[in-house]
């Protein structure tokens, strides 16, 4: 029996460019054809050798494309999830960062309202305080008998002319 036998082979290799993020594929053919008959071989026989080689070539190829393309749109989908979640994750921050300043101008202005408070409480306690003071120092009012004291008399007069407040 005469052993002329044809048989193609596709060896793919592919590597990585981690600076563009490119995967380059080397593909390889061959065809190899022994046999004591090679040298009688028609060229339709051998253009069909050549034709089933080279088929079987571009779907090779094109299964790597279809790989390289679905690695891509992996790639693609988690990059586009990640820039999703960093703005949801940015945007909480913001939010948060902007709860967090609200409750301290809260605190703040309660603080201050209640220093005002303080203030105005101490103010009123001192001037009440020195009020009991110089009553002290001074003794009662004076009834107005004694000229020589220095005393004011105010007289309230109703809008019908009525006077109030008469001793």
């Amino acid at each position: 029996s005469s052993s002329a036998g044809a048989s193609s082979s596709a060896t793919s290799s592919a590597s990585a460019n981690n600076n563009a993020n490119v995967t380059r594929a080397n593909l390889e053919i061959y065809l190899r054809m022994e046999g004591h008959k090679l040298n009688t071989i028609t060229p339709s026989t051998l253009y069909t050798y050549i034709s089933r080689s080279i088929s079987e070539y571009q779907q090779t190829q094109n299964e790597e494309i279809s790989r390289t393309i679905a690695r891509q749109e992996e790639i693609n989908l988690r990059n586009q999830q990640d820039r999703e979640y960093e703005l949801a994750l940015e945007e909480a921050r913001r939010k948060e960062r902007e709860k967090e300043e609200e409750e301290q101008r809260k605190r703040e202005e309660e603080q201050k309202r209640i220093e005002e408070e303080e203030r105005v409480r101490a103010l009123e306690e001192s001037r009440i305080s020195e009020a009991e003071r110089i009553l002290y120092l001074h003794g009662d009012e004076p009834d107005g008998s004694d000229k020589s004291e220095k005393c004011v008399r105010i007289r309230f007069m109703l809008p019908s002319g009525q006077r109030a407040l008469e001793e």
